[in-house]
Parts: C-alpha cells; structure tokens; sequence
C-alpha cells in the first residue's frame, strides 16, 4: 500500500480547483449531495479534462469515458473515501442509494469490501476513451 501511495503521490499534479455556486434557491430541507454530484458531471461534460488520468509511461493525459467520484467520509478512525462507480449513469434516487451504503460501509470499516460497488483497478485508464499525447 505504502508503494501504490508513493506512486501515486509522484504521478499526481497537486491542484485545487475553487468555483462559486449560488444555491440560494435550494430548499433549506433536503438531500443537497446528489445535486452536487450531477452538477459536477455537468461540468465535466462541458470541460471533459476534469475528468481524465495522467500516464507517466507514456507521458499522455486519457480522457476518460467513465466517471466515478471519490467522496470523503469522516469516520472515527479518519477520513476514508470510497469511490461512486459510474455517478454518470445514476438518476438522484440511485446516488442516494448509492452514497448510503458507501456512508455504512465507511462506518463500518467496510469499505472496500463490496466488489461489485467499490471495484478497484491498479489500471484505471484501461477503459477509457482516448489517449493525448504530450510528447515532445
């Protein structure tokens, strides 16, 4: 885990991206995350490099096809971030779902567990789109 991290950390560009969102004219009751997360795959449907890996082998950003999303969950143990799979293809009611059992599986340490929700790939370009090349 420790070398998967380090790797990480030495391929990943460090960056914060900030924007404004006027969301005055949401109920003050209600379920405000799957609205955020559809507003983000907006975005990234109109800026689709928000949504793409770096490949140091091949010094290339892909685009990716697929869009999944890392949420962080604040258990007593820490912070652990399980990955929504797919946030595109979901209607709210299903992000809702989705983000509940993500929430009990943090809790509960869990994470991780349930392959078919929480898959992992040490190759996740694998599947993706298209491949920019950044060569000389």
């Amino acid at each position: 885990m420790a070398h998967t991290m380090s790797s990480a950390r030495d391929q990943t560009a460090p960056s914060t991206i900030c924007d404004v969102a006027d969301i005055e004219g949401w109920p003050v009751q209600g379920d405000y995350m799957p609205r955020l997360m559809r507003a983000m795959v907006q975005a990234w449907r109109i800026e689709p490099a928000l949504n793409a890996w770096y490949d140091p082998a091949n010094n290339s950003r892909i685009l990716c096809k697929q869009m999944d999303l890392g949420v962080a969950v604040d258990t007593e143990g820490g912070f652990l971030v399980p990955v929504l799979r797919d946030i595109d293809g979901k209607s709210a009611q299903e992000l809702r779902k989705v983000l509940a059992l993500h929430n009990a599986a943090a809790h509960g340490r869990t994470a991780g567990k349930p392959a078919a929700i929480l898959q992992r790939s040490s190759r996740p370009w694998k599947k993706r789109s298209r491949i920019l090349d950044f060569g000389s």
